[in-house]
């Protein structure tokens, strides 16, 4: 076939395409290529493509920090050099309105002696978008398993997926890690006077305290309907009461002109550096124990 006979081929498909020597030199561009061009002010020269050099465009490209001009240009000589049939590289391309994303297509159309390779550029900003649409979607979605939705605090799930991480880091470097494990008294009864959305802002009152009295590097979860649970990396000259006795241990509310009710916290507290423990789950079984005895200590004989 002539290259008469190929650019009318080429002219009628849609992507943007250039037909390049061995040597990198444009020998033909499609209308595509042109329009293209056209629309993104590009000058006279690379708006014709014929007798520009491909791979010289590349090269600036990757002096400018474009790491995928460089794929290209490899891709490229590998198929001039029949290494491969075909390769592709994908890229991003912003216009100054809009985001975009391109796939550069290398295609081996004449082999030796003089080897001509067809790049065709295609548009698949609609394709990535929906990859992205779809990435963050399951980011959210994962989120929000771990979240607790009434408190906005990590959920027992979030809680374990964290804790981990936290526990192997202060076994790593012998640090002190503290759990406490909270469990407000009375809070039945709220529910059952006062009604649920009442038992709802009490919660969320408790979970407020909590971020307000630990640091953002603290781990706090609501790990059942009225249960906390708090992890804390500890200084190993921390004791845990320095740890705990900024947390309020009953608090008082107001229902209108309805009368007012308070609700106390029981606490029970273990320290991964204080005493021994095999496991994170040991850890947190502890506090566990310790938060029931605190509450059993306070029910009246």
């Amino acid at each position: 076939m002539t290259l008469s006979g190929f650019n009318t081929i080429l002219h009628a498909i849609p992507d943007s395409l250039a037909l390049v020597n061995e040597e990198g030199r444009i020998l033909s561009v499609n209308r595509s290529w042109t329009r293209f061009a056209q629309k993104n002010g590009a000058n006279a020269a690379t708006e014709k493509g014929v007798g520009l050099n491909y791979l010289t465009v590349c090269r600036h490209a990757l002096s400018m920090g474009v790491q995928e001009a460089g794929q290209l240009i490899e891709t490229i000589q590998e198929v001039c050099e029949q290494q491969r049939e075909m390769g592709e590289v994908e890229y991003q391309c912003d216009s100054p309105t809009q985001r975009r994303w391109f796939i550069a297509r290398v295609t081996l159309v004449s082999p030796d002696p003089d080897a001509i390779v067809l790049i065709s550029h295609v548009d698949i900003t609609a394709r990535k978008e929906a990859e992205l649409r779809v990435q963050r979607e399951s980011q959210d979605h994962l989120a929000a398993s771990l979240t607790d939705p009434l408190t906005g605090l990590r959920n027992r799930r979030g809680l374990e997926n964290a804790a981990t991480v936290m526990w192997e880091s202060a076994k790593r470097q012998g640090d002190k890690l503290a759990v406490i494990y909270l469990d407000l008294n009375d809070f039945k009864p709220v529910n059952d006077i006062w009604g649920h959305q009442e038992g709802d802002r009490v919660l969320k009152f408790v979970a407020e305290h909590l971020l307000a009295t630990f640091r953002a590097s603290d781990l706090i979860a609501r790990v059942g309907g009225d249960e906390f649970v708090v992890m804390a990396r500890m200084g190993n000259n921390t004791d845990k009461l320095f740890l705990t006795r900024r947390l309020q241990r009953e608090f008082e509310f107001q229902v209108g002109d309805k009368g007012k009710y308070s609700v106390s916290v029981a606490m029970g507290v273990a320290v991964l550096g204080e005493d021994q423990f095999q496991s994170l789950d040991e850890l947190i079984s502890c506090a566990d124990q310790r938060m029931f005895q605190d509450k059993n200590a306070e029910k009246p004989k």
